[in-house]
């Protein structure tokens, strides 16, 4: 406001008196006009929580892969096969979805691991029913989709760790197809470029839902590499952890007794 007073007395020294007071009542009136509108803004009220919470989605919604969005993924299925189910289970759904299939059996049982673990820590062999597993199913539809199967051998028998589905990219739309994977299991709580794909990570998982981390909770991955576009349910790191902690709490941790006393103490 200083430069419309020192404009004001220039023309006041260089005009007439008419002129000057012309000019000195039109800037008044322009400060006055200035003066409301400053008056004005300084009262607006502060956005209010809800407004910030609708502006928040707004970014969302322009950006919609930031955040942390996490799932219950033990309750997803790919193919309509979901983590845990049996061999039996897996062969139902797969005949109903129009998959002719084979199958590969495990050479080793939950009781073959566990002898494995009792020879290893010189403990008796602890008696459990060895169960004859499947170790993998795959199975085409007419479409000339695929999809693979992986069990983990239980103390109860095989169940699913790791489901993938190949779509054909000749006879699929795989320019929709992440859009409608999307709208089938929401957003990911992570994208990323090209073929690192986009997950759906599991309310246990801690930590960023990044593609090089591997934890011990289910995940969902959509990989879109190349001329291959697959879909892949798994929790097998989680699985074996667990099953592997199973056999352990089988048998007695090693002590120190035998080497304290060969070293007499």
């Amino acid at each position: 406001m200083k430069f419309v007073y020192l404009v004001t007395a220039a023309l006041l020294i260089s005009s007439t008196s008419a002129q000057a007071q012309t000019l000195f009542d039109s800037l008044r009136g322009l400060k006055k006009t200035v003066e409301e509108l400053e008056g004005n803004l300084s009262k607006k009220p502060a956005p209010s929580t809800a407004h910030r919470e609708a502006s928040t989605n707004v970014a969302d919604e322009a950006n919609p892969f930031q955040g942390e969005r996490r799932y219950d993924v033990s309750s997803f299925d790919v193919a309509g096969i979901k983590l845990g189910m049996t061999p039996d289970q897996v062969r139902s759904i797969l005949k109903t979805n129009g998959f002719t299939f084979s199958e590969e059996k495990s050479w080793r049982s939950f009781a073959d691991l566990a002898a494995r673990e009792a020879k290893r820590l010189n403990q008796p062999v602890p008696s459990i029913a060895s169960l004859q597993g499947t170790d993998k199913i795959s199975g085409t539809d007419s479409s000339r989709n695929k999809v693979v199967i992986s069990f983990i051998q239980q103390r109860g028998g095989s169940s699913v760790s790791n489901v993938i589905l190949y779509f054909d990219t000749n006879t699929n739309d795989v320019r929709n197809l992440e859009n409608d994977i999307f709208q089938r299991y929401g957003l990911p709580t992570s994208k990323w470029i090209g073929a690192l794909g986009s997950r759906w990570c599991d309310y246990q998982r801690s930590g960023m839902c990044q593609p090089d981390v591997v934890k011990e909770a289910p995940v969902l991955k959509y990989v879109p590499q190349g001329i291959s576009f697959w879909l892949e349910l798994t929790d097998s790191v989680g699985l074996h952890a667990r099953r592997d902690a199973e056999i352990t709490a089988l048998f007695d941790a090693p002590t120190s007794d035998r080497q304290r006393r060969l070293l007499g103490m």
